[in-house]
C-alpha cells in the first residue's frame, strides 16, 4: 500500500535577506493492518518526506532508529494509555498523538 501524504509540523528556516520562512514538510502514514514499517519508511525517504507516522503498535526501537538514519522524525498515533505512552518514551519517538493530551502529559513526566 502506497504511503500517504500528511501534515508535518513546519520548519522555520531564513532566507539570504534574514527573513523567516516557514515551510511545511510531508510525512508518510504506515497504517495498522498489514503494512511493512520499515518499507513505508524506504517510501518516505524516497518521496523526501521530513517524517514517518506510523501506528503505534508498529514501532520498535529498531524502526526509530532506521527512520531517524533516514533523516526523518516518528510522529506516532494515538496513544493513550499509560504504558503505550510509556514505550513511545522509551522506543524514542519524536512526537506522540493522543486525545487525552492531559494524561499523555503526566505519564511522560511533562
Amino acid at each position: 500500500m502506497p504511503a500517504k501524504s500528511a501534515y508535518c509540523p513546519t520548519r522555520r528556516q531564513q532566507d539570504v535577506y534574514g527573513r523567516t520562512i516557514i515551510s511545511a514538510g510531508t510525512a508518510a502514514i504506515a497504517g495498522p493492518a498489514g503494512s511493512s514499517s520499515a518499507a513505508s519508511a524506504d517510501q518516505a525517504a524516497g518521496l523526501g518526506c521530513v517524517a514517518l507516522n506510523p501506528f503505534y503498535r508498529q514501532v520498535t526501537p529498531d524502526l526509530v532508529d532506521l527512520v531517524h538514519a533516514m533523516d526523518m522524525a516518528v510522529v506516532v498515533w494515538t496513544v493513550n494509555e499509560p504504558d503505550d505512552l510509556s514505550a513511545m518514551a522509551t522506543a524514542g519517538v519524536d512526537t506522540v498523538i493522543s486525545d487525552r493530551v492531559t494524561d499523555a502529559r503526566v505519564a511522560l513526566g511533562r
